[in-house]
């Protein structure tokens, strides 16, 4: 599930989701926070990722990024 808001060349995101394995009984949830901005062919970006698994420690992580268009 997923939420965004442009403004101009902005946009703020919020995407979460869930995995159950039976099998392995356990739960993981995923959710990231964001924001990026565009000029021209430049976009830069934030991501916060959150993972967390049952039973096992948390996964958090920080993503800066670049992109241009060609």
């Amino acid at each position: 599930v997923g939420v965004a808001y442009s403004y101009g060349p902005g946009k703020l995101f919020v995407e979460t989701g869930e995995l159950k394995d039976a099998s392995a009984g356990t739960k993981t949830e995923n959710t990231a926070y964001g924001v990026s901005y565009a000029v021209g062919n430049l976009n830069t970006y934030v991501v916060l990722d959150t993972v967390k698994t049952s039973g096992t420690a948390d996964n958090d992580k920080t993503l800066v990024g670049v992109e241009y268009k060609f």
